[in-house]
């Protein structure tokens, strides 16, 4: 291939997929304690979150979201990507922690939404 068709097809790869936020691994909820890990720990580890609400009563939510969306292959094939009814597809997921008044980890959950 030429150098040109090295660039096409670079460029082409880069256009299908975009990704904002932080995708929390299982791994890494896992290495969070309850009762233990600091909302600033989390913080340092993940990165500053998509959302960060302290309330009256010094409680924080820590929200950090994901969305990867992705042009299928198909979709650059001539004519092919016409008759593609979906040519993309998203995922998206949440992890909430919760804080207590204390900074400390007191709980958290996933939401996922795999790939429409």
């Amino acid at each position: 291939m030429t150098r040109h068709g090295w660039i096409v097809a670079g460029a082409l790869l880069m256009a299908g997929c975009n990704t904002t936020g932080t995708n929390v691994s299982d791994e890494t909820l896992a290495g969070f304690t309850a009762g233990q890990t600091t909302r600033s720990e989390v913080i340092g580890q993940l990165g500053k979150p998509s959302t960060d609400l302290e309330r009256q009563d010094g409680t924080h939510t820590v929200v950090y979201e994901y969305e990867q969306y992705r042009t299928r292959p198909d979709a650059f094939v001539p004519f092919l990507g016409v008759f593609s009814d979906d040519s993309s597809e998203l995922d998206f997921g949440r992890v909430i922690m919760q804080f207590d008044a204390d900074d400390r980890l007191q709980s958290y959950t996933r939401e996922v939404e795999p790939a429409s």
